[in-house]
């Protein structure tokens, strides 16, 4: 099952699993694979605003869909949740917000 939604709201991930379970009457599997990210995102450009932009779309709205399929995994005793992520968490560079450095400069000095 495909359907649009604004995973950032509670509303909409708790939604979808209604769908889910209404159509299917479980959920064996969810991945978590939306995220974001933002162009003001350097530590001198970043706004409370936007870190909770990034928040919402990449830690909320992981935690507001497995607890909206949760109920269904476990009511069977079965079911798998998987998280993926962006390789920006290992490889910094200008599109996840970190300034290049030379190679042999560690990035975290």
């Amino acid at each position: 099952m495909v359907k649009p939604a604004d995973l950032m709201k509670a509303a909409s991930g708790t939604k979808i699993a209604k769908d889910i379970d209404k159509k299917f009457g479980r959920c064996d599997i969810l991945v978590n694979n939306a995220g974001l990210n933002i162009l003001e995102r350097k530590w001198s450009q970043l706004t409370p605003a936007g870190a909770e932009q990034v928040i919402d779309g990449n830690l909320s709205s992981a935690f507001y869909c497995s607890s909206a399929v949760l109920p269904m995994m476990r009511k069977r005793k079965d079911g798998v949740l998987i998280h993926t992520s962006s390789m920006a968490g290992r490889n910094p560079s200008t599109l996840s917000g970190r300034p290049i450095r030379r190679p042999s400069t560690a990035w975290w000095r």
